[in-house]
């Protein structure tokens, strides 16, 4: 059966459990023709935005068919819209949308959307599903409450944060680098990279992958390329876990997440850690990957209980249980890696270095 097929099964049997709780904190919504507005930190084609909108309008879709009403917004918070003036107004319209909207549910993609537009709609008639956050959900809950003391929601908002599997990670990478001792994060100055770090800290609290992980910030293509020579030069180094996604140039404008890929790519002689298959899609050599689409999956089917009338206190924040081993194969060839049958047996493999050509 397809991992699509298997996917889709496996979410539906929870929304079957999840059907028909419904308490004080349920939403009065049209659930035969639900109105529902998503609100994207991403640009249209972000590779990490847009499979978690696949996966939301995926379960969406097959729940009500032509009766969805959907309107996406994009917020364009990595390159367009990143500083913090620009991001703020840019969601003050995403707010006045939502009022001549009138959604009956939100959903929220990355934390830039859901800290400047989701975390704004606490106490609404209608729910907002978070998807992709990196922040540990009681940093928001401090500015503005929406979980009780025991991090359950008491507002209207829950949703999926995005766990990133990093020991699983090393563990698989090391499989195929058995001499693999240390590992350098490189992470940008963004309130996500450092959202990011802090994840990563959390899951590596019990490191048992025997392999040392050390953190650095970039903040402009300039320190990203002194950082990737750096690593190259630096023997005790193997690999690097690289989520270096928004950086200025020297003009102090906002670089695409693409182009800071190519430029790393283009000079890095170690492999590259990928935190989700997009990126090892595009060229990353790969790991245990974060599943987008499945995050997405994972929201929609949270909605759509609310939409139900479900209790949003019988639905606390889920984590991303869910991997992809995911490996560049034309990457691991120009690298000089082998790869083991057994490995590739298991593994989703990309046979081409888009970034490159």
């Amino acid at each position: 059966m397809k991992r699509s097929a298997l996917r889709i099964i496996g979410l539906l049997m929870f929304l079957f459990v999840t059907a028909g709780l419904g308490s004080s904190e349920s939403f009065a919504a049209n659930a035969e023709q639900p109105k529902v507005y998503i609100v994207q930190s991403y640009e249209s084609d972000n590779v990490c935005g847009r499979p978690q909108e696949e996966g939301i309008v995926e379960i969406l879709e097959k729940e009500y068919g032509e009766r969805l009403v959907i309107r996406t917004h994009y917020m364009d918070t990595k390159t367009v819209n990143s500083a913090k003036e620009a991001m703020q107004a840019d969601a003050a319209k995403v707010l006045q949308e939502i009022e001549v909207f009138g959604p009956d549910i939100v959903f929220t993609v990355d934390d830039n959307a859901f800290r400047e537009v989701g975390l704004k709609l606490v106490g609404r008639s209608f729910p907002v599903v978070f998807t992709g956050m990196n922040a540990q959900p009681e940093v928001y809950n401090a500015k503005i409450p929406f979980l009780d003391s025991n991090g359950i929601p008491n507002a209207n908002i829950t949703g999926v944060y995005e766990k990133l599997h990093v020991q699983t990670s090393l563990n698989v990478v090391k499989g195929i680098l058995p001499d693999l001792k240390k590992v350098v994060v490189l992470l940008d100055n963004t309130t996500t990279g450092y959202a990011v770090e802090a994840q990563l800290q959390k899951e590596l609290e019990n490191n048992t992958t025997g392999v040392a992980m050390a953190v650095r910030h970039v903040g402009t293509m300039q320190e990203l390329i002194e950082a990737v020579e750096q690593i190259n030069n630096d023997a005790e180094v193997g690999a690097i876990y690289n989520v270096v996604v928004s950086v200025k140039d020297d003009d102090g404008k906002s670089v695409d997440m693409k182009s800071t890929f190519r430029e790393s790519l283009i000079r890095s002689r170690k492999p590259s850690i990928a935190i989700n298959f997009a990126f090892c899609e595009l060229g990353l050599f790969g790991g245990a990957s974060v599943d987008f689409v499945d995050l997405g999956n994972q929201a929609a089917l949270m909605g759509i209980s609310l939409l139900r009338g479900g209790n949003i206190q019988s639905l606390p924040i889920r984590s991303s249980e869910k991997y992809l081993i995911t490996f560049n194969y034309a990457c691991a060839q120009r690298l000089g890696i082998t790869i083991h049958d057994e490995v590739l047996s298991v593994a989703i493999l990309y046979h081409e270095e888009p970034l490159l050509k």
